[in-house]
């Protein structure tokens, strides 16, 4: 079984192990065929070697499918004439992840998120990959910070105040201008009596919002 890990820096195992993706131009070339679902060489080719005359960009995309076969990997990218995609057997976290929020399980989602998607990936002679990858980025970051609203949301109905507490000072750690959040952890200091913390994060947010 084939798992391809994109949220965090790209990884690719086979039944555990790990397989060695060290080229750049081979995990965006699986970046995009995940985000895209399926694209034809063409558009591989001017989208990852943009400079290139069609013949040499694919050239280059022949040797990183190669790559892909010679790292272990042989199937995980599946050719119908001229279109590529992802092997559908293969493990991908980004549909876990999906399917983790549409099922009602933002804690296993959450899990999953190992950093920002295909995080230190960034292509030098391809503009419109990384502006592409950069969209996605900012779509995937509001994901994980659903997943995080949603399990602080569970913790607080569980009576689990301190997970709660943990979970909004993630959030306020990424975004400390959501006055909701701030109001939600001085609740919280509150209940858990810790007054002297709840007044000084009330001072924070005011702080923060006035700067």
């Amino acid at each position: 079984m084939l798992t391809l890990s994109l949220l965090g820096p790209p990884s690719l195992r086979r039944d555990g192990v790990a397989l060695g993706l060290p080229i750049k131009k081979t995990q965006a070339l699986l970046v995009w065929l995940a985000l895209e679902k399926s694209a034809t060489r063409a558009a591989l080719c001017e989208a990852l070697w943009p400079a290139l005359a069609e013949p040499a960009a694919r050239r280059n995309l022949r040797r990183e499918l190669a790559r892909l076969r010679e790292a272990g990997a042989a199937g995980l990218v599946h050719a119908e004439g001229d279109r590529l995609s992802l092997d559908r057997d293969a493990t991908l976290d980004l549909h876990a992840v999906e399917h983790a929020l549409a099922g009602g399980q933002p804690q296993a989602a959450l899990a999953l998120f190992g950093g920002r998607l295909a995080d230190g990936l960034h292509l030098d002679d391809a503009p419109d990959f990384n502006q592409r990858l950069d969209t996605a980025r900012q779509r995937w970051h509001g994901r994980w910070r659903q997943a995080l609203e949603a399990c602080t949301a569970a913790a607080r109905s569980g009576g689990d105040i301190a997970s709660a507490m943990r979970h909004l000072t993630a959030l306020l750690d990424d975004e400390p201008l959501q006055e909701q959040h701030h109001l939600e952890l001085m609740t919280l200091l509150a209940q858990a009596g810790r007054r002297e913390d709840a007044l000084a994060q009330y001072e924070r947010c005011c702080e923060l919002l006035q700067r």
